[in-house]
């Protein structure tokens, strides 16, 4: 049984640090219903960088039924904290977080929130 989560959410900022390093590259595109597609966008919306991570809303429960049958649940957090690294980029104004919806066909991209990245 899958709970139904918000579409929405508010993304609030709470620290930013330059760290050194790089960032994990991903030969290709593949979305899971169980993560969110983080992309940061440039001027004229342009991409600029993607990844996926596992989206951290979810928790999964199970637990025996009456006749000892495991039964499944996931259940989405109405509210978290978590972090996400993001590449340094200068051209870079805004990160999109997006939670990957299997419509039967394909999935589709929904939009969670937006963080304005510019300084």
């Amino acid at each position: 049984m899958e709970q139904r989560q918000s579409t929405e959410a508010i993304a609030v900022v709470r620290s930013s640090q330059v760290r050194r390093g790089s960032l994990p590259k991903h030969r290709s595109l593949e979305l899971a219903s169980d993560q969110l597609l983080l992309l940061t966008v440039g001027e004229g919306d342009r991409l600029r960088w993607w990844s996926t991570i596992p989206d951290p809303r979810i928790l999964r429960a199970e637990r025996p039924g009456p006749d000892g049958t495991l039964t499944g649940e996931v259940i989405f957090r109405p509210s978290l904290s978590f972090t996400v690294n993001i590449p340094d980029d200068e051209d870079a104004v805004e990160l999109r977080l997006y939670h990957p919806r299997w419509s039967g066909q394909e999935f589709v991209p929904v939009l969670i929130s937006t963080i304005s990245i510019r300084n």
